[in-house]
């Protein structure tokens, strides 16, 4: 009588499927027994195909498990029939795929020599939760996932899975941990040219994080990064839209973030290396020269409106909060240009130079001086506003003495010169 290896539960027949698979185990362990790698993995992806093509998708389940639990079962061979179900998976109805790669993800996990496949499963896995908005459960299934220590998985599958990874913890709104995903992708990866695509989608995914942390200077940064992707490989790239609204963004959303020295640094970079492709865009322009120039700039937020219509940057998420910071960002640009002409002015005169009202003015001076943007003090008695700091007795003494020292200096030094030529002169 032949050997029965595969398990039966009570009652159920022998079925010539069961006959066929038995005769199959019985040739593996043979091939097992002569450590005849080949020939089990022949055997082993024989059964799982055999498996699928009569349909026995829980038969095909069970024996994923029982071979790689097999003594001394063979790596390859465990490889090979993995990667084998892998490749069915497409084929299978969608119930039948969650649970096969359940049983592939639970045969996979911990092996090393298996860290590829076992993060291929783990991502169709995830994308069959995010079709079904289950992005909780999706992000619990990838995020664990350390494919930047994977020496077997090629750079480029290793830059799509870690924006996967980001695009998960986007959907489930976990920006800590898409921060902390980000911070994978190294510089070799980003500098490749031959990632330029994966670059762009990188630098779009971190916008949608920057735009929940508002942080607009980073946003700009991204934009810059993307315009100048595109610009460097035209015949990679041909989507002008995509070209045309990265460098509005790149300019209006540095144009509305907060003053800083980089920020100053950043602005007189782009003046200078795409003074020629603003030329291009003549509403871009005309901000963008406004905003570096040291003259005041026109502030009306309903022109503004009008004029910034038809700007990506007003139809993004947060729009309104970014239209706000935009229209702050100018008057306190204004303000600051102020501060270079005047010492002291009326309250009332300066709101009418910011065409603000006098509330709204005082409000953004005390956020300026609170944030050590100008130096400046209102006497609401007079309503003046001094913009210059006030020193201390102790400022006026060390300034005095400096004077003094450098005087001294001076007179010593015209002494000495005056002694050598007359030295000069009796001989």
């Amino acid at each position: 009588m032949t050997e029965r290896l595969v398990v039966v539960k009570e009652g159920e027949p022998w079925t010539p499927f069961l006959q066929q698979v038995n005769h199959l185990f019985i040739e593996e362990k043979k091939a097992r027994s002569e450590a005849d790698a080949n020939k089990i993995s022949q055997i082993c992806c024989q059964i799982i195909k055999f498996c699928f093509e009569s349909n026995e998708m829980d038969r095909l389940r069970e024996f994923l498990l029982s071979l790689s639990k097999k003594r001394s079962q063979s790596k390859k061979a465990i490889t090979d029939y993995i990667r084998t179900g892998i490749e069915l998976l497409e084929k299978m109805p969608e119930q039948e795929k969650m649970k096969t790669l359940e049983t592939l993800r639970e045969i996979t996990e911990g092996k090393l020599f298996l860290e590829v496949e076992y993060a291929r499963c783990s991502r169709m896995f995830a994308q069959i939760l995010i079709d079904k908005n289950l992005f909780a459960k999706a992000a619990d299934t990838i995020q664990e996932v350390q494919v930047e220590t994977y020496g077997s998985m090629e750079k480029r599958e290793k830059f799509e899975y870690i924006l996967f990874q980001i695009l998960v913890m986007l959907l489930k709104k976990d920006y800590v941990r898409t921060f902390i995903v980000a911070k994978k992708v190294d510089s070799q990866m980003i500098n490749d040219n031959n990632l330029d695509d994966l670059k762009i989608k990188y630098h779009q995914l971190m916008i949608q994080y920057y735009l929940n942390e508002r942080n607009l200077f980073e946003i700009a940064q991204a934009n810059k990064v993307i315009y100048d992707t595109i610009v460097n490989a035209p015949d990679k790239f041909k989507d002008k839209n995509l070209r045309d609204v990265s460098f509005e963004n790149m300019i209006f959303f540095s144009i509305a973030s907060t003053y800083t020295l980089e920020k100053i640094e950043y602005l007189n970079n782009i003046n200078l290396k795409y003074y020629k492709v603003l030329k291009l865009y003549p509403l871009v322009k005309k901000y963008f020269e406004d905003y570096i120039s040291l003259e005041l700039m026109n502030f009306n937020p309903s022109q503004m409106i009008k004029e910034l219509d038809k700007i990506k940057m007003l139809k993004m998420e947060n729009s309104d909060y970014h239209f706000e910071c935009l229209q702050k960002e100018i008057i306190r640009r204004n303000v600051r240009i102020i501060d270079k002409y005047y010492s002291r002015i009326k309250l009332d005169r300066l709101a009418e130079l910011l065409n603000i009202n006098p509330e709204r003015c005082e409000e953004e001076i005390s956020y300026m001086v609170n944030n050590k943007l100008i130096h400046a003090k209102i006497c609401r008695i007079d309503r003046i506003v001094y913009f210059r700091e006030q020193k201390s007795p102790s400022d006026y003494l060390n300034s005095w003495s400096a004077d003094i020292k450098a005087l001294c200096e001076l007179t010593e030094e015209t002494c000495h010169l005056i002694n050598r030529e007359e030295v000069l002169s009796n001989k």
